[in-house]
């Protein structure tokens, strides 16, 4: 939503032109959370890996394991 607006200020309007594909995936509000606990669990092995903790990793690895959810799930259910 910044850079559509950051491109509205520089007088651009890509919003008829912006497209969203079925096939993009989500990342959930739990991701962030998975994220946490696992690094939280990592810090207390001594394996810390220093996340974003933004769920990005948990995202990624629900993708991977084909278990990820996509926009076309959402729309098409």
């Amino acid at each position: 939503m910044s850079e559509i607006k950051q491109l509205k200020d520089l007088g651009l309007n890509v919003v008829p032109r912006l497209y969203i594909s079925n096939r993009a995936k989500l990342v959930s509000y739990l991701h962030p959370f998975l994220d946490q606990a696992d690094e939280h669990r990592r810090n207390k092995l001594g394996t810390k890996v220093g996340t974003t903790s933004r769920g990005i990793g948990p995202a990624y690895s629900d993708i991977r394991a084909r278990r990820g959810l996509l926009i076309g799930d959402l729309l098409f259910a």
